[in-house]
């Protein structure tokens, strides 16, 4: 299975991802950024968030799976018929399907970056020492 697109809905709005056919590495945002939109992914696929998820099956056929209200639906594009859901399909459970979607810089032998000292650039170890000021004397007046 291949993601295409991933829809999340929220009141008022909607955010859109489009997916590279072959890796999509999400780059240029934080953790809590990157964890909250994996989490947003799995949601769609398990019914824990609502959106939906175009994906291609092992045959090339495209579905969409419909999260809403705690429910996971999969329709196929080409007819509108019935798709399998990840669960039960797929995966028997949320736990495993985390585990066969979601690539760590472990599952790939890759070591944990640390930061270099020194590497950030001067705006944010100024931005850095003015929070700390500022923390300092918020926590003096207090």
């Amino acid at each position: 299975m291949r993601f295409e697109e991933f829809v999340l809905r929220v009141p008022d709005d909607e955010f859109r991802i489009r997916f590279h056919e072959r890796l999509t590495v999400l780059a240029g945002v934080g953790p809590a950024e990157r964890k909250a939109l994996l989490g947003s992914i799995l949601g769609a696929l398990t019914g824990g968030s609502d959106g939906t998820l175009t994906c291609v099956d092992w045959t090339g056929r495209r579905f969409e799976l419909e999260a809403f209200g705690g429910r996971v639906r999969g329709r196929y594009a080409d007819d509108g018929s019935s798709a399998p859901v990840p669960i039960g399909w797929f995966a028997p459970d949320a736990a495993t399907l985390r585990e066969l979607v979601v690539l760590d810089a472990d599952d790939i032998g890759l070591p944990l970056a640390s930061p270099r000292a020194g590497s950030d650039p001067p705006e944010l170890t100024e931005a850095r020492a003015s929070l700390a000021t500022v923390t300092a004397e918020l926590a003096t007046a207090s």
